[in-house]
């Protein structure tokens, strides 16, 4: 019997279901996860078990790291817990062919949620431009707050290339050679967060010394800090800008107060708004993110307070639109079983 096809069967069911419920329901069943996860994870157990040739030692690794980055991304409140156990749930059913195959030097289980996010952000991107086409609606300061996103990004330009000259030279007159430059990436970025962190570059005067650093630097290496690649990647990172802009503009339903349900985030000026009137029903004002969804006992406050005054329940609200980060995730999953089916 082959127990991939089995295991593979089930994982896909699964994602079908989980597609559905997210999209229509916003949310993933716990009953399919046990009725369909829980059997996957057994067979797959043991057909492990009945492999001869098995890498334990990097399975595992695998394993373990993939699951604990799902984890990670629950706690930093990047998705939500019903994602998270879905994952979890594919990355211990998945067979061990797809778990140790490598794509670019990445394992497949990390492609899973890096083609989730790729696909939720073309389909945000993608909707909200259609949106603004059909609704012919200018956004308010468009060429402002793209002018505003190149200028943070150029900040952030002119100090990698001067931290990256410097580790260059660095490793150069040590005689060090590195063979992974993923390396030296990690220490950039290690760098950067770490200036990020103390809000040096919202000194103009800062961002103009490490300017000066970086001329200098390239009149002494003969290598320019402003080459033909740079302004694609420049015009590349204003398209991006535009279409965040449109994307956030859009990103944002309104509702009578009283129709709100559990799960659902509220925007942060309608939170602030509900926060200010008399006998509030919230505590907290909104930043918009996962860690803001309304709670039970929220939304049965807020439905109290609109019951003991009608003219409440007229109150319209803005939320910030459910995500089916379910259904992309899925959509990943059977994407990387496909691909790792056909090797």
């Amino acid at each position: 019997m082959d127990f991939d096809i089995v295991t593979i069967i089930l994982i896909i069911t699964l994602c079908i279901l989980c597609m559905y419920t997210d999209y229509q329901f916003n949310i993933v069943p716990n009953k399919y996860l046990m009725l369909l996860g829980f059997p996957a994870i057994i067979i797959n157990a043991i057909d492990l078990h009945q492999q001869k040739q098995v890498d334990w030692k990097l399975y595992f690794l695998i394993m373990v790291g993939t699951i604990l980055l799902a984890l990670l991304l629950y706690g930093f409140h990047i998705w939500a817990a019903g994602d998270c156990k879905l994952f979890i749930v594919i990355i211990m059913a998945m067979p061990y062919k797809c778990v140790t195959l490598f794509f670019a030097g990445i394992p497949l289980l990390i492609w899973i949620p890096m083609l989730s996010f790729l696909i939720g952000y073309i389909v945000i991107l993608v909707e909200s431009v259609l949106i603004s086409i059909k609704k012919k609606q200018k956004v308010d300061g468009l060429a402002k707050r793209i002018a505003s996103g190149f200028l943070s990004y150029l900040r952030y330009y002119i100090v990698v290339i001067f931290f990256y000259n410097v580790l260059q030279a660095m490793i150069s007159k040590a005689g060090i050679i590195i063979h992974n430059s993923w390396i030296v990436t990690v220490v950039l970025y290690i760098l950067v967060s770490l200036i990020s962190y103390f809000k040096l570059l919202e000194s103009w005067l800062v961002v103009g010394c490490v300017l000066c650093a970086d001329i200098i630097i390239s009149i002494v290496v003969g290598e320019s800090i402003f080459q033909r690649t740079t302004l694609f990647i420049w015009l590349a990172v204003i398209l991006t800008n535009w279409l965040r802009i449109v994307a956030d503009q859009y990103n944002y339903k309104a509702i009578r107060l009283d129709e709100v349900k559990k799960g659902m985030i509220m925007s942060s000026i309608s939170s602030l708004m509900l926060m200010n009137s008399k006998n509030s029903p919230l505590e907290k004002v909104s930043d918009e993110s996962l860690k803001s969804r309304l709670s039970q006992e929220e939304v049965d406050r807020i439905i109290t307070y609109c019951n003991e005054d009608k003219e409440r329940s007229k109150i319209e609200i803005t939320i910030v639109k459910k995500i089916p980060f379910a259904l992309f995730l899925s959509l990943s999953t059977c994407f990387v079983i496909i691909y790792g089916s056909l090797l």
